[in-house]
């Protein structure tokens, strides 16, 4: 019987979940293999060749090739980056969940992650140090949505109000640092964003 073949590639954690009680079930966003949800055993008496990863750490991931009908097995996390700066920065950690939560729905038959991982990490990075995380998950969903061949530019902005139009395009055009657009404005086109991504390019919001 044919199994899997083994992973070795970096990765972010997006979630992990219980999987009965000696396991966590891991939701990777890789480099260059798509989505991977392998098991990890729970600490206990059993030693492990590394520490379980933390949610939105980002490192290198090693999954042993597996029997087909057995599950994969997250045998190997050498961490580069942790973002425990994030649980320090309430706004910043819910926009980092909500991002996350978005891009595990509606990435799942992207042909690459690699720059959706690149984005990723780049916003992780700006919501650990830099102000207005409302700014820039914004950035990060319009960014991904135009990666991902949807014609936001074309068709969504074109539809905005004069007002959300100048807010959507100074949010994209300035620096986090200099960012002063209030944030019912910041949350107006992002509402928006997120309407036309779901109606017109057919995005799970939940």
């Amino acid at each position: 019987m044919h199994g899997e073949s083994a992973i070795r590639d970096e990765a972010v954690v997006m979630h992990r979940g219980d999987a009965g009680e000696s396991h966590w079930r891991y939701t990777l966003l890789t480099a260059g293999h798509g989505w991977v949800a392998p098991l990890r055993r729970k600490p206990g008496k059993r030693p492990q060749r590394s520490a379980p990863p933390d949610l939105f750490e980002y490192g290198e991931i090693w999954i042993p090739a597996a029997r087909s009908g057995t599950p994969s097995v997250l045998e190997e996390f050498r961490p580069v980056r942790s973002h425990r700066a994030l649980a320090g920065r309430p706004e910043a950690f819910a926009a980092a969940a909500r991002l996350a939560n978005l891009m595990r729905l509606n990435l799942e038959h992207s042909e690459s992650t690699e720059g959706a991982l690149r984005l990723l990490l780049e916003t992780l990075e700006a919501l650990c140090t830099r102000p207005r995380p409302d700014a820039a998950v914004f950035k990060a969903l319009y960014r991904l949505a135009r990666d991902e061949g949807h014609p936001v530019r074309e068709e969504w902005a074109t539809d905005l109000t004069e007002a959300n139009r100048t807010a959507a395009r100074r949010l994209l055009r300035q620096p986090l640092d200099a960012i002063d657009t209030p944030v019912e404005s910041v949350q107006a086109v992002t509402h928006s964003l997120l309407l036309y991504l779901s109606g017109n390019c057919h995005w799970r919001l939940t």
